[in-house]
């Protein structure tokens, strides 16, 4: 008994000092994973609790990888440095695969005063050299490692560890993806192939030499806006269409004041555009441009305000030909036969 009190008398000195910590730590688990248990109290005297917490855990978690854990996520890796490889090599060849696509939905549609043939192209640059070389040289080193003796214990760690710089890329990259303000903001240059892509135009002349146009610079509203629907009804196939087929899929486009610049050619050759790369179009515009408009048009709706009770309402147009006076034989508009 006395040996007994002698040897408690001995270890309460060190149990006062060490109990403090270990609240302390105690107090910092509960403030971050209990903080809504009210039953819990940061004092040694719960400690069967957090005995119990710390054996599920280490049910749950490893310390130290394992060797099978390693060379699983070697092979993981190797996978996906090979997976970027691939979007990398092909990258290329399926945008000009879907610039081809619509280029044959343009075929044969007039562009320009001379009413040549407008096709869309695209210069796609390789990834930066430093980032493309350390790709190819860790998926040299995985597959040199995965022909070796994968169960090499010291081997797969080395292995391993060479992998870090190209994951570190990899981290800048992403880190860079900003999805605002377009392609030049947006990051990720070398695994995005749009950020590495210049597109341009060429209008081929039966008659002359072939028109290259990188710009929209230079050109009248006509023009430019003919161009203009050109290039942004490709680009929203482009990325509505999900690449597996040449029709978009529904979308809603707002063209503020498209139709107000051009001349009825452009208007027209603008119009018709749309439609033969399968989009729907919805026309509002003024008064002075319904003539060239209702020629390319399957339906037509005009604005009807009454005037005894201020409403509008929409009716729907049709073409009537006046056969009363010949001199003055025309189409003119008229919208359910109630006002002309």
């Amino acid at each position: 008994g006395k040996a007994m009190a002698s040897r408690l008398t001995l270890l309460t000195g060190p149990a006062d000092a060490a109990r403090p910590g270990v609240e302390s730590k105690i107090s910092t688990y509960i403030a971050l994973y209990a903080a809504d248990d009210d039953s819990l109290t940061a004092s040694v005297e719960d400690y069967r609790y957090y005995l119990d917490e710390l054996a599920s855990l280490t049910q749950l978690a490893v310390v130290a990888a394992t060797d099978a854990e390693c060379r699983r996520c070697l092979e993981q890796l190797l996978r996906s440095f090979l997976t970027i490889k691939r979007a990398i090599d092909t990258d290329a060849s399926d945008i000009h695969d879907q610039l081809d696509r619509i280029n044959a939905m343009l075929k044969g549609q007039q562009f320009g005063p001379k009413h040549g043939s407008l096709s869309l192209h695209a210069d796609v640059r390789r990834p930066e050299r430093t980032f493309w070389a350390q790709l190819i040289r860790v998926i040299g080193t995985l597959n040199d490692w995965k022909s070796a003796d994968v169960n090499d214990s010291d081997a797969s760690r080395k292995a391993f560890a060479a992998c870090a710089p190209m994951v570190g890329l990899l981290r800048a990259e992403l880190a860079q993806v900003k999805d605002a303000n377009g392609v030049k903001s947006y990051g990720a240059r070398n695994l995005d192939p749009r950020c590495r892509s210049s597109f341009y135009a060429i209008v081929h002349h039966a008659d002359g030499p072939d028109e290259r146009i990188t710009s929209t610079g230079g050109r009248s509203g006509g023009a430019l806006q003919e161009l203009t629907s050109f290039v942004y009804g490709a680009a929203l196939i482009y990325l509505l269409g999900g690449g597996l087929t040449s029709e978009p899929s529904y979308t809603t486009l707002f063209l503020d004041e498209a139709l107000i610049k051009a001349d009825g050619r452009y208007t027209q050759r603008a119009l018709t555009v749309l439609p033969r790369l399968g989009f729907q179009v919805i026309v509002s515009a003024p008064e002075s441009k319904t003539g060239e408009i209702l020629e390319v048009s399957t339906k037509a709706y005009v604005t009807y305000k009454d005037p005894d009770t201020g409403l509008t309402s929409l009716r729907e147009a049709v073409l009537h030909q006046n056969d009363m006076d010949d001199e003055s034989s025309s189409d003119i508009l008229k919208d359910d036969g109630v006002a002309e």
